[in-house]
């Protein structure tokens, strides 16, 4: 069955498509996909053409709809559907077919598996925990603590909490090691530039770590995990691995997440803590799945805080305050104080933690 022929009947709603999902597609394919994945690159050029194809896309309930979609097909090849279109992922066969001829597979795919690629575009989201990005969270954070004294850590957006491990990892920075050298997570980077933080000799560490998720992923779910897997592109096996092995540490020792929409846990939390504890907020590619008044009201109650205690605000993130679109994610650290709010651009970084280009000051 084709997929034009699967989805022929429905109501004039799913009959349709965002004006604008074809352009997502082909920017995804050519900006985000082609340097790193030549697959979803081919793939997200096929969907980005194929009416069907975008049709089904738009029955995603949350963004980005590039990622949920791939993420779906992805996760029900990782749970074993068995389609030819397993011998296009490298991560999957051991003899990969040529990358040009995938997307015919593709359709055939979606046509067979409509209902449960459907199924997961309405109840999953892109729930990324990239582990390599602790290299600059872990940076960021181990400043706030020198910085502030004791901290209690909110990461909104947490996912599995992976990023709330981030002091029980190794890491390598240009030949710099730090953490635990016996951790089954090691990771590495190279820096970008002539400007160096400076380094610690070991991690300052905050007193608390809560992670905050409208649905918080469980490492001890067999489902969870898959779906995070699904999210790493399949020619990215270095970064599966990294995610496994946080993963098998999160099951060991669970991290504190609590289930619920961040505007109203997150005044909730910083309500409940203790005054003289400073707080630092996080969020890692988080707000992209914020509209526009949903960003505005974040900061916001950020500043609102602001004036009753001592806040900071660690991001990463490919849109700015003003809503527009970055060309690389900037890592900022904000400081609410009193009413006032000042910020300190730390660093230019690789969304999936591959690079550091340092900026700050120390």
């Amino acid at each position: 069955m084709k997929m034009s022929e699967a989805i022929e009947g429905e109501s004039a709603p799913s009959a349709s498509f965002a004006p604008d999902l074809p352009s997502r597609f082909r920017r995804f394919a050519l900006e985000n996909a082609l340097p790193t994945s030549p697959l979803y690159s081919q793939i997200a050029l096929g969907i980005a053409g194929d009416p069907a194809a975008l049709r089904l896309a738009n029955r995603a309930a949350s963004h980005p709809v590039t990622n949920l979609f791939l993420a779906a097909v992805h996760f029900l090849l990782l749970r074993g559907a068995d389609h030819p279109l397993r011998n296009f992922y490298p991560n999957l066969t051991d003899e990969i077919s040529r990358t040009e001829q995938v997307y015919s597979e593709f359709q055939s795919f979606c046509g067979l598996y409509q209902d449960e690629i459907v199924h997961l575009l309405r109840t999953r989201r892109t729930q990324t925990n990239e582990v390599c990005r602790c290299l600059y969270v872990a940076l960021g954070l181990d400043r706030v603590v020198r910085e502030a004294g004791e901290l209690a850590v909110i990461d909104v957006g947490a996912s599995a909490g992976l990023h709330l491990l981030w002091p029980r990892y190794g890491y390598d920075y240009d030949g710099r090691k730090l953490g635990d050298a016996s951790a089954p997570v090691q990771l590495s980077c190279r820096f970008r530039g002539r400007v160096r933080p400076i380094m610690p000799g070991e991690w300052a560490k905050p007193l608390i770590q809560i992670g905050i998720d409208l649905n918080p992923l469980d490492a001890r779910n067999s489902d969870d995990c898959l779906w995070l897997q699904a999210l790493v592109w399949p020619e990215n096996r270095e970064r599966a691995r990294w995610l496994d092995a946080a993963l098998g540490m999160a099951r060991q020792t669970p991290p504190l997440l609590l289930r619920g929409d961040a505007f109203d846990l997150l005044p909730r939390v910083l309500s409940s803590l203790d005054q003289d504890i400073a707080v630092c907020v996080c969020h890692n590619h988080t707000l992209n799945q914020f509209s526009s008044p949903e960003r505005a009201r974040f900061f916001n109650l950020l500043a609102d805080f602001g004036k009753q205690r001592n806040i900071y605000e660690l991001s990463a993130e490919w849109i700015d305050r003003s809503g527009m679109n970055t060309q690389q994610p900037g890592f900022v650290l904000s400081h609410y104080f009193r009413g006032s709010r000042s910020d300190r651009l730390l660093a230019y970084v690789d969304d999936h933690g591959q690079w550091i280009e340092w900026v700050g000051t120390g």
